[in-house]
């Protein structure tokens, strides 16, 4: 046999090798979702990897592959398009979560790459030689969360986890079992919070390193090359609450009166319209943009703050569950601030009055970006070893 009769037999070697697939979470329109499943994507396909993030439209909405097709009568899809459109020239709200549910479609189908062509949970077991338990809160240990699929028990392939959050402070005792199963046949294991880690070895008798949400792992320039531009011409602010507080937007209404700057929110919750009328619609590369221009950004969110220190953004971070909670998931963002040393930007509703109204300091945005690359380096040296 020639050399060159080899040529095809290794290439067919390095595809199989190169071959993998992420499971986490896409099919909510969350930002940081979106947003953290297109990096660690990015992430992988620059080592070398070619890689597919798993839809996970069947298990977040089942009743799309469970329902009888019904057909609909003339009349009925007149009557539903007349409806559709004098609601979209009668209410902003609606015409804002029709665009951006049109912003967040355009991104999962042209940004990510996505494999939702699998007829079972038995093929799909047998398509990739590696499989990664993605990034967010998809191992969280509850009732609503909790599902066998997100720790890849499809498979019996080559596991790795990177990055995904408990979401928790305490463990509950009725999962620590079957977790425990689930997670025995992982070569490599990390998770995101240094909280998630202690709380996984308690239990796990594993090897648990704790790394860098996926988000973080892509520099501000790598973020630039997705990010739109915004059509304002002013100076602004941006607001961005996943929980209804109105104590938190009453206030950062008022603050960003004194800062003398015009406020926006992002369309997420239905109530913010009772408090502005400034509210834009925006998918993942929009919020991004929105944030990388503004003057000053509020939120409560964890990924919103990640992009606000990527981009060295004067903001300000709201406490958004009560320490000690049931649903308290405050560790990723204390995790966060230890990392990148920032101190007077994390908040609640105790210290409202006494926010500093100076800039944060330039030089402490300097040296979380500096302690953030470090971690970085580590991070993605954790991804190298565990898909090779």
């Amino acid at each position: 046999m020639s050399d060159n009769s080899l040529i095809p037999f290794f290439n067919i070697i390095m595809c199989k090798k190169n071959n993998t697939a992420t499971v986490t979470w896409i099919s909510w329109n969350n930002y940081g979702s979106l947003l953290q499943a297109y990096a660690l994507q990015h992430i992988i396909k620059s080592l070398g990897y070619d890689n597919r993030i798993i839809s996970d439209e069947r298990i977040v909405y089942p009743h799309k592959y469970n329902q009888v097709d019904s057909s609909i009568c003339p009349l009925q899809k007149i009557r539903r398009s007349l409806g559709f459109w004098k609601r979209f020239i009668l209410y902003k709200s609606f015409r804002n979560d029709y665009y951006t549910k049109l912003y967040f479609d355009k991104f999962r189908n042209n940004d990510l790459i996505v494999d939702n062509e699998y007829t079972s949970f038995l093929e799909l077991g047998d398509k990739y030689d590696v499989y990664i338990a993605g990034s967010d809160q998809i191992w969280h240990p509850s009732k609503n969360i909790f599902k066998p699929f997100y720790y890849l028990d499809f498979t019996n392939r080559k596991k790795v986890s990177y990055a995904p959050s408990l979401g928790t402070s305490v463990y509950p005792n009725e999962y620590k079992d079957v977790v425990k199963e689930l997670l025995s046949s992982f070569s490599h294991i990390s998770i995101r919070e240094k909280e998630g880690e202690e709380l996984l070895s308690s239990f796990m008798g594993k090897d648990i390193t704790t790394v860098l949400d996926p988000t973080l792992l892509l520099s501000r320039k790598e973020w630039d090359k997705i990010a739109t531009k915004t059509k304002q011409d002013k100076k602004y602010a941006i607001g961005y609450f996943l929980t209804y507080n109105p104590e938190y937007i009453n206030w950062t209404i008022q603050d960003a009166k004194r800062r003398n700057v015009k406020l926006f929110f992002f369309q997420i919750n239905p109530h913010v319209y009772e408090y502005s009328n400034n509210v834009v619609a925006a998918g993942p590369r929009e919020f991004i943009s929105y944030i990388k221009e503004a003057e000053f950004v509020y939120t409560d969110s964890f990924h919103a703050t990640v992009f606000s220190i990527l981009y060295e953004k004067d903001f300000l971070t709201f406490k958004r569950f009560k320490d000690g909670s049931e649903n308290d998931q405050n560790s990723r963002l204390v995790n966060l601030f230890r990392l990148t040393d920032i101190k007077d930007r994390y908040i609640d509703t105790d210290n409202l009055s006494y926010v500093s109204s100076t800039q944060i300091d330039k030089d402490v945005l300097s040296n979380a970006l500096h302690n953030i690359e470090t971690e970085r380096l580590h991070s993605i040296d954790f991804l190298k070893k565990a898909l090779s």
